[in-house]
């Protein structure tokens, strides 16, 4: 791939007072062209039953035989809910056994893709157990990938809506977590990768060097989100902290990276510039200074990849203020900055968290569908999603 050539990306500035803050540059971050928008385009409604709430840990869109469909698991029932998007009346349900030959254990921490229409991939995150399922339900695949007795045991795998399953190759991306912190980051992988054919397991693509400037937090800030680009058939990986999306081939070695931060982010900084400070804490016990500044700092929570429109996503958290929060603002509201395929950024669009779920937001042909939480309240038949197009000025 040519060698993307960018401006200044980052500096990570100690000042006399030996703060550390990532500096911001202009470009893809307050000056860009504005040469794009995200203009709603009306709604689509997907009916609920009575055991169905409204946010869902794993939920996808899939293609294939020329449709695109939204499924999700219902951890409530252990079930799988799929519904073609042009016609979002028709629901297939699949309800999944716990136990027994087709046994896949409860699904509340789980996560799925749809394959064909007979071909559903499970992940157990709590088992570690990968699945490839019939359209009945019945396992027709099934292998342990981790040892969870075993005191080595990171990257813990934890694909979600935002940071999906991603399937190339006959392998199996998932990004995950880890267990403690540390005092240097340089080879904590953050990805676990699995071929179907061979068996092989390989813990590739490691955490961004940024992390070495400081303690950041709550876990979270340290949990990776991986997209696939069918243009350059490799991944990205956005890491929460980081103004840089990296672009990794399926060996998770970075062959490139771009910039981009959302307007509305003024400054990244750690909690402390200790990074051993993460050590020297008891984590079992809520820190309250730590739990707000998690929730005060905004954040970069993943990239999506419109493989239909040559464009990426990247969806920014925007926090509430120290302010706001200590008043007893927590909620977390969302932006959207569109990216085209030379990697600048083109258009952004904030989202209030009082109207759309930040956690529910996919892509389809149509275009992007985001949740309506407000729409919810006043109807839970109805997962209802607001559909938006890129509109080109």
């Amino acid at each position: 791939m040519k060698k993307i050539l960018l401006p200044i990306i980052f500096l990570i500035v100690f000042s006399c007072e030996e703060q550390v803050k990532i500096n911001l540059s202009e470009e893809n971050h307050t000056k860009f062209e504005r040469s794009a928008m995200l203009s709603s385009c009306g709604f689509i409604t997907f009916p609920l039953d009575k055991e169905t709430g409204f946010r869902h840990r794993s939920m996808s869109i899939d293609s294939f035989d020329g449709n695109d469909y939204l499924s999700f698991i219902n951890t409530l029932n252990n079930s799988i809910y799929i519904y073609e998007i042009n016609a979002p009346n028709n629901l297939k349900k699949i309800e999944l056994s716990k136990q027994g030959p087709d046994g896949v254990g409860g699904l509340s921490i789980a996560s799925h893709k749809l394959l064909s229409s007979d071909s559903i991939m499970l992940f157990n995150a709590m088992s570690a157990n990968l699945f490839i399922l019939d359209s009945k339900g019945q396992v027709i695949f099934k292998e342990s990938l981790l040892d969870y007795k075993t005191i080595k045991r990171e990257p813990n795998p934890e694909p979600s809506t935002l940071s999906p399953i991603i399937f190339k190759n006959n392998t199996v991306f998932m990004s995950g977590s880890f267990d403690s912190y540390l005092t240097d980051y340089s080879s904590s992988m953050t990805t676990i990768s699995y071929n179907l054919e061979t068996k092989e397991l390989d813990f590739i693509i490691p955490l961004s060097e940024i992390y070495n400037s400081g303690y950041w937090g709550e876990q979270f800030k340290y949990n990776p989100s991986l997209t696939y680009s069918q243009k350059l058939d490799k991944l990205l990986v956005n890491y929460p902290i980081d103004p840089k999306i990296s672009i990794v081939d399926f060996d998770g070695n970075k062959t490139d990276d771009f910039y981009e931060v959302n307007s509305l982010i003024n400054e990244i900084k750690p909690l402390r510039e200790d990074i051993e400070y993460g050590l020297e804490k008891d984590h079992s016990i809520r820190d309250p200074e730590q739990y707000e500044y998690s929730l005060t700092n905004s954040d970069f929570r993943t990239i999506i990849s419109d493989n239909y429109n040559d464009l990426f996503y990247r969806i920014a958290y925007i926090r509430p203020s120290t302010e706001e929060f200590k008043l007893g603002q927590k909620m977390t509201n969302s932006a959207i900055s569109i990216i085209n395929s030379d990697f600048k950024k083109i258009g952004e669009k904030f989202f209030d968290s009082s109207k759309y779920d930040p956690s529910s937001i996919l892509v389809c042909k149509e275009g992007i569908l985001i949740a309506r939480s407000d729409l919810y309240k006043t109807d839970e038949d109805n997962l209802t999603f607001e559909l938006f197009k890129i509109i080109y000025k």
